[in-house]
């Protein structure tokens, strides 16, 4: 038979070396690189901002203004859950007619999370993470911000600082979206079973997540999960919840933020359940608020794909 190119080691015990070292290989940022080409192409760019010593990635497409009745400079940011990585957020925007809405969109990637900046360390301190955070999207100025998880809440705290600070980047702000956002703790009993979740989580890492993370596990999620594991068990990612302080969360905070403010909730979240939803329904009492709810659980972008799309849809019109 033909060799066609591949070499085969006569040794057994080598290619078994080669097949382990191939799939040792970091699935979720091999496939950020390898499509990054083709995203290119397609008129996609990524770049890294450096804050300090720390860096923040941005995934992003723009196109020309889309019409005389809206305003030149449109842009969405999205801003990821724990975790998350920008690729997962990729099928809510190309070429949906939400993501026509606006004439640039750009979706944040973290350092150590697995997607373009899987090569560095994670942020240390949700302090850390926080303040880079407000400050690119005092940067980039965006008219509408989604923010899903933890990124609800690093782009509610952003926002509210920035109303609060008057800062002239805020003006182009339209709406924010959050998509079933943590941030809140919640009193009594709710209070003491948030504080027990996340240091449940802290201490297990991603054994507590695994089965809160989706309401039906996506069929090729199997192919990822040792990478998430990787992630999420990583010591900077366990001293990031340590370094959370009551002080960061937003239940005083929460009644400062004005504007528009869509809520969509995966109804099945058992992560950040329909308690933390009312809680945020209660205390949104400066903004003009909407509720939307999902037949999914914690990510929606992933498990209730279509329904999203039309959710977003639906906070434009």
């Amino acid at each position: 038979m033909r060799n066609m190119g591949f070499r085969v080691p006569k040794n057994l015990d080598l290619l078994k070396d080669r097949m382990l070292h191939f799939y040792r290989k970091p699935v979720i940022s091999s496939l950020h690189w390898a499509s990054l080409e083709a995203l290119k192409r397609m008129g996609l760019s990524w770049e890294q901002y450096d804050h300090g010593d720390t860096s923040l990635g941005v995934l992003s497409y723009s196109r020309a203004p889309i019409s005389r009745d809206r305003k030149p400079n449109r842009r969405l940011v999205i801003v990821p859950g724990y975790g998350d990585t920008a690729l997962s957020w990729l099928p809510v925007l190309l070429g949906t007619k939400y993501a026509r809405t606006f004439n640039e969109w750009m979706i944040l990637d973290f350092p150590g999370y697995g997607g373009f900046l899987s090569a560095k360390s994670p942020f240390k301190t949700f302090q850390g993470l926080s303040h880079s955070v407000t400050g690119l999207l005092e940067t980039l100025r965006p008219t509408t911000v989604i923010g899903h998880s933890l990124g609800g809440w690093l782009a509610a705290k952003a926002l509210i600082y920035m109303q609060q600070m008057k800062s002239k980047n805020a003006r182009n702000f339209e709406q924010l979206v959050l998509i079933n956002p943590a941030g809140v703790l919640g009193e009594g009993q709710l209070r003491s079973a948030h504080e027990k979740l996340l240091l449940e989580i802290q201490e297990l890492g991603y054994e507590a997540l695994k089965y809160r993370m989706f309401n039906k596990t996506p069929i090729g999620f199997k192919w990822l999960e040792r990478d998430a594991r990787n992630v999420i068990n990583s010591p900077e990612m366990k001293a990031f919840l340590g370094s959370i302080e009551e002080k960061d969360f937003l239940d005083t905070e929460i009644p400062k933020l004005a504007g528009e403010v869509s809520l969509i909730w995966g109804k099945h979240d058992t992560l950040i359940p329909e308690s933390m939803r009312r809680i945020w329904l209660s205390k949104l009492q400066s903004a003009t608020v909407s509720l939307q709810l999902l037949p999914s659980g914690h990510s929606p972008h992933v498990e209730a794909l279509s329904a999203l799309k039309s959710s977003l849809l639906a906070t434009e019109f």
